[in-house]
């Protein structure tokens, strides 16, 4: 049986049964399937690679619904401090999923069109309020977290990274055509600190 077969497979056994173990599994296992996708220091920039995620044609039906419902969760969960660092870790996690998601340019519309941001930048400012508060292993999960939020805001805001080709020197081929995401009102609070 091929990994894409599994993958339905373990979604319709989370479907039918939906325990939050066998979603955690399929994410896992998603981000085994793009573990490339997710390139924080955009190296395939300077390497001339196009990164590239699943068309949201071959993603199951309700994943984009239940990202949100789990993300929801981790934001309540972790609303003023983060104590919990599971929490912390499975909604990296889910951004990473997103950050795949995006890399099929097809799919950012989509993406930005659901309520991921309204979960993830008050767990990004609720990151960066921990983070003096915490050193180590800790600080690097809170520090992990904002990364690939941000990451992904790069994603859906430039998917085609024309800013970070600009910072490196890389032109590269720009001659692609990809829609930014439509900006999503509770990013703008974030960047400007309120």
């Amino acid at each position: 049986m091929g990994s894409q077969e599994q993958m339905y497979e373990l979604w319709m056994h989370y479907s039918s049964k939906r325990d939050i173990q066998l979603f955690k599994t399929y994410v896992d296992r998603f981000l085994q399937q793009y573990p490339s996708s997710i390139d924080l220091e955009f190296k395939h920039i300077a390497e001339g690679r196009t990164l590239t995620g699943p068309n949201s044609a071959t993603l199951p039906d309700g994943l984009l619904e239940t990202l949100v419902v789990e993300l929801a969760s981790c934001s309540h969960q972790c609303q003023e401090i983060i104590s919990d660092w599971d929490v912390l870790q499975y909604a990296t996690q889910i951004v990473q999923v997103l950050i795949a998601t995006c890399r099929h340019h097809d799919n950012i519309a989509l993406v930005g069109s659901c309520e991921y941001f309204k979960h993830i930048i008050p767990l990004a400012a609720a990151a960066f309020k921990t983070i003096p508060s915490q050193e180590g292993l800790y600080r690097e999960l809170l520090v992990n977290f904002i990364q690939h939020s941000l990451h992904l805001l790069e994603c859906m805001y430039d998917p085609l990274h024309l800013w970070r080709r600009h910072l490196s020197n890389h032109v590269g081929n720009t001659t692609q055509s990809s829609r930014p995401a439509l900006l999503s009102v509770e990013v703008v609070p974030f960047f400007y600190g309120e």
